[in-house]
């Protein structure tokens, strides 16, 4: 095939329900304006009965508008037997969102799968641009963004363990391992997939994910012991003491990588700075 992003689709694909679930959107948004790519679990290697056929059809803003108009919907689902989807989506709105780096839709184009490609190889384009190497201009701001969001969350840790309150703790607990996460990603330059597959693809991003996801077990482990109904202090919490490790393996990887500021330690007086920042760089 001229698309080296062409792949001979999975069995799964060939099933007449797609097809002619397919058919009918084709029959909407016209013959050879459209890309097909498989995207989600499938192509990251999970193919269990859990996983859905995710599949997106990307075409032209107009066509994406009248189908919505006919159809009511821009979600199309189908039983093949195995349960999928086609999500009729904007090929200019996915190049938009890749350059402000919606890392959740690069991390699902890099690894999606071209099934057809009529539009022009629009699809190959988007995935090609998704693979490029992410720039130190972006790690930077990404990196800073997530670490001193996390540093935030983590002082609502120590609050909430000298308050003895356990909801607190558990909300701010959840988000400062998955900004932990997301950095840890960054600094492995991959992008980060979604809350369900975040702590997966960290801990194969890079050297960063696989020092801090075991970490993350540990202090969901800790979670499961009963730690949120530990007493105070917040210096001998065992949850807040995994916490600092995971702080630790993150700093120790920033500056092995050339990363070494004063927001590292005085994160708060960088925090609107930070916010900032990620609004100025382009994927």
């Amino acid at each position: 095939m001229s698309n080296p992003f062409y792949q001979p689709p999975p069995p799964l694909l060939n099933s007449p329900a797609l097809q002619a679930a397919y058919a009918i959107i084709e029959t909407q948004i016209g013959v050879g304006k459209a890309a097909l790519l498989l995207h989600g679990s499938l192509t990251i290697g999970i193919d269990d009965p859990h996983a859905d056929i995710d599949l997106w059809v990307l075409t032209d803003d107009a066509s994406v508008e009248a189908f919505e108009q006919a159809a009511g919907t821009r979600f199309i689902e189908f039983h093949s037997p195995r349960k999928g989807h086609f999500q009729i989506q904007s090929t200019d709105a996915f190049r938009q969102r890749m350059s402000a780096c919606d890392f959740e839709l690069i991390s699902e184009l890099r690894r999606a799968q071209v099934v057809r490609d009529d539009n022009d190889r629009e699809g190959g384009k988007l995935i090609e641009e998704a693979r490029k190497r992410m720039t130190d201009e972006v790690r930077f701001a990404w990196f800073r963004y997530h670490y001193v969001e996390m540093r935030g969350e983590h002082r609502g840790c120590d609050n909430s363990v000298e308050r003895s309150n356990a909801p607190a703790l558990l909300m701010c607990v959840s988000r400062t391992i998955q900004h932990a996460m997301q950095a840890a990603m960054i600094l492995d330059r991959e992008p980060y997939r979604y809350s369900k597959w975040l702590t997966r693809m960290a801990e194969r991003a890079g050297p960063t994910g696989a020092k801090v996801v075991p970490l993350v077990n540990d202090a969901v482990w800790l979670i499961s012991a009963g730690a949120l109904l530990d007493p105070g202090p917040e210096r001998e919490h065992r949850l807040s003491l995994k916490l600092r490790e995971i702080r630790a393996a993150l700093i120790d990887a920033a500056r092995a990588g050339g990363i070494d500021e004063p927001w590292l330690t005085d994160w708060w007086l960088h925090i609107d700075k930070a916010r900032r920042g990620v609004h100025d760089v382009r994927w």
